[in-house]
């Protein structure tokens, strides 16, 4: 049921779908969302922590960066410290809650988030992401090519078994 309203969710998004994501590792299906969504002219923008509390995360989500950044999705790496928040801003709503984009979130967990419609939430939202992308490092095509080896392999090894994380 959680990942039917996600991919309704990105579906339905006109104009801006900006997601912060403490575990960024989503499923197929939304990545193909996600995309198609960035195609047909959707600002798309994530935010992710370059630290986590969770130490495989970083490298675990820069395996979809290169992917994401093709179809002009912004991705920015939080720098000031640990990201843990969820939530969504979707043209003119906020969704908050405890949802991930990742496997484990979507398919087992139980999760649970709130839309808000109130104009003074989706402004003080919007000024907590521009905080956010001030604080963060944007990430390009030319930067992810410079990975190091290591760094791509340390995320590919818990992408095999993302199903259970």
């Amino acid at each position: 049921r959680r990942l039917r309203v996600l991919l309704q969710e990105i579906n339905h998004a006109q104009k801006r779908l900006w997601i912060s994501s403490a575990y960024f590792s989503p499923v197929p299906i939304l990545v193909r969302g996600l995309k198609k969504a960035a195609i047909r002219g959707v600002d798309i923008r994530i935010i992710v922590s370059q630290r986590s509390d969770v130490a495989f995360f970083p490298a675990l989500a820069s395996t979809y960066y290169a992917d994401l950044l093709k179809v002009g999705i912004r991705i920015f790496e939080y720098q000031s410290g640990i990201l843990h928040t969820k939530h969504w801003l979707l043209d003119n709503r906020v969704m908050v809650g405890s949802s991930n984009m990742n496997h484990r979130s979507v398919l087992h967990d139980v999760e649970l988030d709130v839309e808000v419609f109130s104009p003074a939430v989706l402004q003080a939202m919007e000024a907590d992401f521009d905080g956010c992308f001030a604080s963060s490092k944007e990430m390009t095509l030319k930067n992810v090519s410079r990975f190091s080896l290591w760094f791509v392999i340390r995320g590919h090894i818990p992408r095999l078994l993302r199903y259970w994380l």
